[in-house]
């Protein structure tokens, strides 16, 4: 058997070896832990350029569109005061009334029977040889 101060070696010994074990387990439970940390802490950086990258481009199209919009806006602008004008141009013009007097006065004189003012000449050269 063994005497009491030998006993309390053994146990004294079977406890630093229990302890060293859980500190050892506990050490590797940390570098795990600080593997995990560090690739959260990547994918966090990856995670974030890519959000800044996105935020960037959405920017930029929202840009776009907004210069887009005005250019369009300027457009339709310019389209309406076209027809504006068109529209005053349209009220110049002759409406049903004044085109059936217009036909009537054209019907009257029949135009087209008039004579140039060659076929009066030879007419009176033709009379006139008579």
């Amino acid at each position: 058997m063994a005497s009491p101060p030998e006993k309390i070696n053994e146990q004294l010994a079977l406890s630093i070896q229990y302890y060293a074990s859980k500190i050892s387990d506990i050490n590797t439970r940390i570098r795990i832990l600080e593997e995990k940390i560090g690739s959260l802490s990547e994918k966090s950086k990856i995670t974030e350029n890519t959000l800044l990258s996105n935020f960037k481009e959405v920017n930029e199209k929202i840009s776009e569109n907004d210069e887009k919009t005005n250019e369009l806006q300027k457009e339709i602008l310019s389209m309406k005061d076209t027809i504006e004008v068109m529209l005053k141009q349209m009220k110049l013009f002759a409406n049903k009334n004044d085109y059936k007097t217009l036909e009537r006065y054209v019907n009257l004189f029949k135009p087209l029977q008039f004579l140039t003012k060659e076929e009066i000449t030879q007419l009176i050269r033709r009379e006139m040889g008579r």
